[in-house]
């Protein structure tokens, strides 16, 4: 269906201008560690950030195999998006 597929596109839009630049920056770090694919996976992630819900997002960035298995780089990144202003 070609909602379906604009909305998972606009879902995985990491150089959203409506996105604070941190937002950004963070996204781009975490793509280049699991690839467009896996980072498609975080679901009530993107959510959080589709709806700019900072510390829900970080809390559901921490909630993922991925957050366990990276460890430091990990924390501090979901820190980072725990700590953005809008």
């Amino acid at each position: 269906d070609l909602h379906v597929r604009s909305r998972r596109q606009r879902q995985m839009c990491i150089r959203d201008s409506t996105l604070p630049e941190e937002v950004q920056e963070i996204l781009v770090n975490m793509l280049f560690n699991l690839g467009r694919p896996r980072l498609g996976k975080f679901k009530n992630m993107n959510k959080a950030i589709a709806s700019q819900d900072w510390r829900l997002a970080s809390i559901e960035g921490t909630d993922s195999l991925w957050y366990q298995q990276v460890g430091n780089r990990a924390e501090r990144l979901m820190t980072r998006l725990r700590n953005v202003t809008s």
